[in-house]
């Protein structure tokens, strides 16, 4: 069985706070929260790994999110600060998951998601081609 993973930056804060944040408060954190509640309410993606990770390295750019999978093209999503953008994520997961090399089209993904794409990776066997 092929591994999709939602790797989840749990540590970004939206630039806009002063001061320290708690953890489990941060933008990023609840996103990871949302995301889990809504795969579960929905049953949305139950072979999606959702997982937690302390950055992504897009500090910049809060909150971050990467979707991967061996042999398939890698995705890394920035400001994905709404409620929307859980769902959005989901929806994004579901056509990814379905699709043979995870090759998705701007025009295929949640409107929402689309502006907030920074980098789309092809897996390492397609650069040889």
């Amino acid at each position: 069985m092929t591994i999709h993973t939602l790797f989840v930056c749990t540590s970004c804060v939206d630039l806009s706070h002063e001061g320290e944040v708690p953890a489990d408060c941060t933008e990023g954190n609840q996103l990871f929260l949302k995301l889990l509640a809504a795969q579960q309410d929905n049953s949305a993606c139950p072979d999606l790994n959702i997982e937690a990770v302390d950055c992504l390295g897009t500090c910049d750019r809060p909150c971050s999110v990467s979707l991967v999978c061996p042999h398939k093209y890698t995705f890394h999503y920035v400001d994905v600060l709404s409620d929307q953008g859980a769902i959005d994520l989901l929806r994004l997961c579901k056509l990814y998951i379905d699709r043979k090399d995870g090759d998705l089209q701007l025009a295929e993904m949640p409107r929402s998601l689309r502006s907030k794409l920074l980098v789309c990776i092809p897996p390492p066997a397609l650069n040889n081609q």
